[in-house]
Order: C-alpha cells, then sequence, then structure tokens
C-alpha cells in the first residue's frame, strides 16, 4: 500500500466499525492500537517480504515462579524507593507548567551544552510569568547528554514500574479471564483484517497496555506532588507519553504536544481522525501545537465535519520560535565549529544532505555518488545522520560506500554535531528521502530535492507540485538542480510556508493557552 492507500484503510476501519467500543478497564484503547497498526505498516515498507497477515507466534519470556511472601517483599522495598523518589518533589514550589522532556530531543548544542530545541524555547518564553519544571525519564542515553543549558530534574522510573509489574502479576493469576480481554477486540480485529490486511493481536495489545498502566501510576503519583496546571510534551504517540497524557486528563492538567516533525495529512498519527468520541480520547493531548496554519489545515480538513472532531485534541498555531531564533542569528558556535563552517567559502556549491534509516543508507549514498564524482574541487558534500541513527555501524557503512568509491569532498563530523540551522545558512541546497528538514531549509531559503517516490513524493506532493521543492529521479536530475540553486531567504510573510518563525505566534498561543 501506498501512504496515501494506508490511511485510507484506517480511515475506513473507523468508519465501518465502532472504534471508541474497543475499551480495556475503562480506557478506550484505539489511540494505542492504531500506533501498533502504523508500525506494521512500517515493517512491510522496509521489508515487503514479512507476513503480518496471520497470527504470529508469541514470545514467551522465562518467569520465575515467586512466593507470595517473595512479592510482598520485593513490592514493599520498591514502594518505599518509590516513595523516596516522590518526597523531594513536594518541596518544590508550586509548579505551573511542567515540559516533559526527553533525550532524544537534545540533539543540538549551544556553547557546548544539549538543548531540547522544541521545549526549551517555550519554557523560556514562559520563566518571566510562570513557575516551570523540566522532567525526563532518567535512562543512560540522557546522562551521556549532559551538560544542559536548561538542566532537566531525572526521575529514575524503575521502583515504580517493578512495584506495578508485580501487583498485575498477582491480577493475572486472581482474575476472571473476562477481565483480561478487551472488549470488542475480535470484531475490531476482523475489520482490521479486511480494510489493512494486517493481523493485530490482542495478547500484544494488552501487554503494551499493561506497560501503559505502570507508567500512568508513576505520572499520576508525580503529577499529584507537583501540581501542574499544564504539560508540555514532543511526541505523544509511545507507551510512557500517552500514560502521562492519560494521567493528565485524570487529573485536569491540560496536555499539549509539541510539533517536531512533519504532520501533514499522510501522518497516521494526527491526519484522519475521523471518529473522535464526545468526551475526546485519554490517551490523546489536548491540543497540538503546530509550526503553522498550514499544519493546522492539514490536520483538520481531514477531519469530518462532526462535533467532538472539531472540538477535542484541537491544533493551535504556535510557530517554531526556535528556528527564528536562528534566522536573527547564530546560537553558541565554538571556534572549531566556526573554523569549518567558514572553510565552507571556498566551495561554490556546498549540498546537506539529510540522512535517515539504516535500510536506506547504502542505497541512498549510490544514489549521490555520480553527482559528488560531478565537480569534488568546487562542490562540498555535508552528510548528516539522524539523531536516533548515528551508531558507528550506520556510520561504517556511509563511509564503506565512499571509499569504494574513492570520494573525499564530503564531511560526516561536524555535519552531524553542528546544528542544523548553522549548516542551512551556509549551503546552496538540501536533499533528502523524507525528511522534514526540507521545510525546516525552506525557512532558510535552501531548496530541497526529495527522492523518495514512496513516502518523499506523498508528503510533499503539494509543495512539488507548487515548485517549492524538486523531486528527483536522476543523478543527472540532480546535478542540474544543484547548479540552478543557491540559498535564497524566503518571505516570512509566505502564508503557504510550512513553519512559521513569528515570536508573537508563540506569544499568542500561550496566552491562549495557559492563561484562565
Amino acid at each position: 500500500m501506498s501512504v496515501a492507500e494506508e490511511i485510507k484503510a484506517i480511515a475506513a476501519v473507523e468508519q465501518t466499525f465502532d472504534v471508541n467500543s474497543v475499551v480495556y478497564r475503562g480506557v478506550k484503547v484505539w489511540p494505542l492500537i492504531r500506533i501498533h497498526i502504523d508500525y506494521f505498516f512500517y515493517q512491510l515498507a522496509n521489508n515487503a517480504n514479512i507476513d503480518l497477515s496471520s497470527p504470529r507466534p508469541v514470545s514467551k519470556l522465562n518467569s520465575v515462579d515467586l512466593k507470595f511472601s517473595q512479592i510482598q517483599e520485593e513490592y514493599l522495598k520498591q514502594s518505599q524507593t518509590w516513595r523516596e523518589i516522590l518526597t523531594p518533589f513536594s518541596f518544590l514550589d508550586r509548579t505551573d507548567i511542567l515540559f516533559f522532556s526527553r533525550y532524544e530531543n537534545h540533539s543540538e548544542k549551544i556553547g557546548g551544552k544539549f538543548v531540547d530545541r522544541f521545549l526549551d524555547p517555550i519554557q523560556e518564553l514562559c520563566q518571566a510569568k510562570y513557575n516551570t519544571l523540566k522532567l525526563e525519564l532518567d535512562f543512560p542515553q540522557g546522562r551521556e547528554k549532559q551538560p544542559r543549558r536548561d538542566p532537566s530534574i531525572f526521575v529514575n522510573p524503575y521502583s515504580c514500574l517493578v512495584k506495578e509489574n508485580l501487583i498485575q502479576k498477582c491480577l493475572e493469576s486472581s482474575l476472571n479471564s473476562k477481565f483480561s480481554k478487551i472488549n470488542n477486540f475480535l470484531e475490531l480485529q476482523t475489520t482490521v483484517k479486511k480494510y489493512t490486511e494486517l493481523h493485530i493481536d490482542e495478547t500484544q495489545v494488552i501487554s503494551q497496555i499493561h506497560l501503559l498502566n505502570s507508567y500512568y501510576i508513576l505520572f499520576k503519583d508525580l503529577l499529584s506532588v507537583i501540581r501542574p496546571r499544564v504539560v508540555f510534551l514532543v511526541c505523544y504517540y509511545y507507551i510512557a507519553a500517552m500514560a502521562l497524557i492519560r494521567a493528565c486528563r485524570e487529573l485536569g492538567v491540560k496536555t499539549i504536544e509539541v510539533q517536531h516533525g512533519i504532520q501533514g495529512r499522510y501522518h497516521k498519527q494526527y491526519a484522519s481522525w475521523t471518529r473522535i468520541p464526545q468526551s475526546g480520547y485519554e490517551l490523546l493531548p489536548d491540543f497540538f501545537w503546530v509550526w503553522s496554519e498550514q499544519c493546522q489545515q492539514d490536520i483538520m480538513e481531514t477531519r469530518p465535519s462532526l462535533l467532538a472532531n472539531q472540538e477535542c485534541h484541537l491544533p493551535i498555531v504556535g510557530g517554531n520560535p526556535w528556528l527564528g531564533k536562528w534566522l536573527e542569528e547564530d546560537l553558541g558556535l565554538n571556534e572549531r565549529e566556526r573554523q569549518f563552517l567558514d572553510g565552507l567559502k571556498q566551495y561554490r556549491k556546498v549540498v546537506l544532505v539529510s540522512l535517515q534509516n539504516f535500510d536506506t543508507l547504502s542505497e541512498f549514498i549510490e544514489f549521490l555518488i555520480p553527482a559528488m564524482s560531478h565537480k569534488p574541487d568546487e562542490w562540498f558534500w555535508l552528510l548528516r545522520f539522524h539523531p536516533l541513527h548515528q551508531s558507528d555501524r550506520e556510520v561504517n557503512t556511509v563511509l564503506d560506500v565512499l571509499k569504494t568509491a574513492n570520494l573525499q569532498n564530503f564531511d560526516i563530523q561536524f555535519s552531524t554535531e553542528i546544528s542544523l540551522y548553522a549548516l542551512l545558512k551556509r549551503c546552496d541546497y538540501h536533499l533528502t528521502l523524507n525528511s522534514t528538514v526540507c521545510h525546516e531549509a525552506y525557512a532558510f531559503g535552501v531548496r530541497s530535492g526529495i527522492i523518495d517516490p514512496k513516502y518523499g513524493y506523498i508528503y510533499y506532493q503539494k509543495q512539488i507540485q507548487q515548485g517549492s521543492f524538486d523531486f528527483v529521479t536522476g543523478a543527472e536530475e540532480l546535478i542540474v538542480n544543484i547548479e540552478a540553486n543557491t540559498r535564497k531567504y524566503s518571505d516570512r510573510n509566505d502564508s503557504t510556508r510550512y513553519i512559521d518563525p513569528r515570536s508573537e505566534l508563540s506569544e499568542g498561543a500561550l496566552n491562549r493557552l495557559l492563561d484562565p
């Protein structure tokens, strides 16, 4: 299926079956199942030979049989540890706004310190008027991304998750099987199979719900102590974030998800929510902070004109304050970075390449080689790895291909470490499979070439047809496009742009969201 066909199939499921009747212990779980379906589509896109149309064997971990006394002892131990983690929060001043960050968000540096480029600029706008707190689950990857310009308070989730898992094991052994089933799941399973050709497994979904419930208790405990009025987060569609949203909803705390990438009419987690219930979903944020009126329109145009669709989980235009800062000035570049960037001036053309997941790396680089070989002394290539795909394996895959081609007119280290916007201010052309960076490049006046016919062309079809982006099908076409383009700042008042950097947008959105 194409992306358009996938989202059409999901909408068909919603239109032919009451997805809101699919409930587990009082919670409507359709948003979680939509993520499940989206993940299966992603697997198929990257492995056409995989069979997801029939039941798959469920892997069973060897569980340790514990006596009740052992369970009780471990539960009391972990409960005490969790209480000790919660206690310091009770001494904090009342928090107006909680910013729930992730280590993945801290992909930029200013003055040698990591920055959450999605949440930190919004937190800065709030600090003069409100008490704010930045919270993050304590994982090793987050500890590695130090120091922070705006530090996070780390919370180790282990003790809470362990104690809740122990409770769950006790419940599983004592509850009637009726309470271990998802209401109306079999009917949904049949409908999903009909329209998507995918088999969704109830056991797998319940396993995810159990983990979500454990995180829900964790966040409910934290929120009850911190007592914020509003929570900002980035990316709602993973277990911990959905648990946070559910806890906020129960405690009357407003939730706002901040845009972190493309959210157009073909993104399954934002577009085509056609059957939102009257009171909304427990697992979806109250508001989506989006970058522009175009983003807002993309979300709302895919919703039928039903009352709940127009009143729950609404997009609000807040702009992109981080991009706005960079349009005004360079932020926190060190001497080594400045020297590298100054060195780019010697080249007639500088091309930024946004690399993405591992499965596409070799093929993507092979596509580039003829263009990289075209004028090796005059053109320089900045190969930038995705924040979540920078392993030695991925870097070596690219280096091996380039070494075989005997190419040296490229950089990887600085191109990946330096702020994206510092690079966009100094390049002439940008190339990607389907990354949202093409919209960020447009804000800096840099034209982008899209080479992915399956996702990229669909995502950016409108911009390609308008002439804002190029759809590149071969090396010769790429060379012509690079020759024809140099950086030229776009009009800040361009109503068609995907990212609006104006600070007054952010301030206006905050006033609407935060003022009573």
